[in-house]
């Protein structure tokens, strides 16, 4: 079973014996049902969240460019590894928005296209490899791989962290 921890303030809570029973495996529910939240929260499960990630990803590699980005919390807390011009750890979608993503973009020739090739839900966590083509306008050709790992709280993604090449984002600032 995956982990699961009613929220301090569900317990005694008239749904808490629904939860556990979830937990628990009893009536054709498994353990990964519920993953996070609090007491009056929307509960996701893994799959949910997995398939938001999905469809998200599906909309970028047609055109959709801000797709993820509308998966991303107002207060997200976003790391990109390394010492990028652009790695650091964000505290908002906006920071995040006008610190690391316009600036990539405006050294790129055009959108990044990306391609999912795995994705690992458990819980309130995501496991995300997929890889980015593009080409900079410096003429480096981007052909990135990307690891994000995302926390998701209420369909939304409250933490992640961006492993990638640190040395080719860093060719796009040459």
């Amino acid at each position: 079973l995956h982990d699961f921890q009613a929220h301090p303030d569900a317990r005694g809570s008239p749904d808490r014996t629904q939860r556990n029973q979830a937990v628990n495996g009893i009536g054709g529910m498994t353990g990964d049902v519920l993953c996070n939240g609090k007491k009056g929260d929307t509960w996701m499960s893994a799959a949910e969240n997995r398939r938001l990630v999905e469809d998200a990803f599906a909309k970028w590699a047609r055109g959709d460019g801000g797709a993820f980005m509308g998966l991303l919390a107002d207060d997200v807390h976003w790391t990109v590894i390394g010492s990028t011009p652009v790695s650091r750890t964000y505290t908002s979608k906006q920071a995040f928005l006008e610190g690391a993503v316009v600036p990539l973009g405006n050294k790129l020739s055009g959108g990044i296209l990306p391609t999912v090739r795995d994705i690992l839900a458990e819980g309130e966590k995501i496991a995300l490899q997929w890889e980015g083509r593009a080409t900079g306008k410096n003429g480096t050709i981007y052909y990135q791989t990307y690891c994000w790992v995302m926390r998701f709280e209420n369909g939304k993604v409250r933490e992640g962290t961006a492993y990638l090449d640190t040395e080719l984002i860093t060719q796009l600032w040459k």
